[in-house]
């Protein structure tokens, strides 16, 4: 068997090897980013509430935006007919001449 697995081994160290052991595995794994502590845990959840909430505010006003920029779009493209009919009216009179 390999060493840390080894009953032997265990057997022989006390109370207090194990805890330094233990120490030992969660100062490593906090180290490694393995445990995160709750005090950073709720700080960088916080920061993604707050993310989260301004791309919310963005999509709004882009709804907004997008919504009188397609208003204006109809509303060109009717007045846009409107004086392509108006200049040919004008044009065929012209063309026929007046009486």
């Amino acid at each position: 068997m390999t060493l840390p697995f080894n009953p032997e081994v265990w057997n022989s160290v006390g109370v207090v090897g194990f805890l330094i052991v233990v120490a030992g595995v969660v100062f490593w794994g906090l180290k490694q980013g393995w445990l995160i502590l709750g005090i950073h845990h709720r700080e960088i959840v916080s920061a993604k509430d707050e993310t989260i909430a301004e791309l919310r505010e963005g999509r709004r006003d882009d709804r907004e935006i997008i919504r009188q920029l397609s208003t204006t779009v109809s509303e060109w493209d009717i007045t846009g007919k409107l004086q392509t009919h108006i200049l040919d009216s004008i044009r065929e009179s012209a063309g026929r001449g007046l009486p």
